[in-house]
């Protein structure tokens, strides 16, 4: 069911045309600043951050479409989405995808969906994070959230982990 919604999530994302609705991507490679805002990193004006335990990732890459798009399940509609895309210290790739769905949606609040590893593989593990509509933030082309708490049902993998998230679209 997570491919399944993760997928729609991303060819919506992807569809548009080639005016102001167009989602944006961001340059790759990003820098962070941890010492000027209390130790939270700052995310230069690339991908932005994942925080998730003890560890930060730097997302490399992010992409978003902060317009209201038609649902393709669930009823109401998408109202915006974001994803980030980067490597942990182990190396492996993290991805984070972010959805807003609408009050009239089956799914209505804010999702927020991490894989770790790469999820063709088999070996990946998932966290999430639901939450109310408006609990993460979409200030521009800036999604934000602090105060999370990320949820795995995978076996071994360390769970419930306090977490916060930027991508700069």
């Amino acid at each position: 069911m997570f491919l399944a919604i993760l997928v729609v999530v991303l060819v919506g994302a992807a569809c548009g045309d080639d005016d102001a609705t167009t989602p944006t991507t961001a340059a790759p490679g990003g820098q962070t600043d941890a010492g000027s805002n209390g130790g939270t990193p700052t995310p230069s004006a690339s991908g932005g951050f994942l925080t998730l335990g003890d560890e930060t990732i730097q997302f490399d890459s992010a992409r978003c479409f902060l317009q209201e798009q038609e649902a393709a399940a669930g009823g109401g509609s998408i109202l915006a989405t974001g994803q980030g895309f980067g490597t942990n210290s182990e190396g492996v790739e993290v991805s984070l995808d972010f959805t807003r769905f609408s009050e009239e949606s089956d799914f209505a609040g804010d999702d927020i969906l991490v894989d770790i590893g790469d999820p063709f593989s088999g070996d990946t593990v998932g966290y999430a994070a639901r939450v109310d509509i408006g609990v993460v933030s979409i200030e521009g082309n800036l999604v934000s959230a602090s105060g999370l708490t990320f949820e795995s049902f995978d076996e071994g993998a360390e769970s419930p982990l306090e977490g916060a998230f930027e991508l700069n679209c």
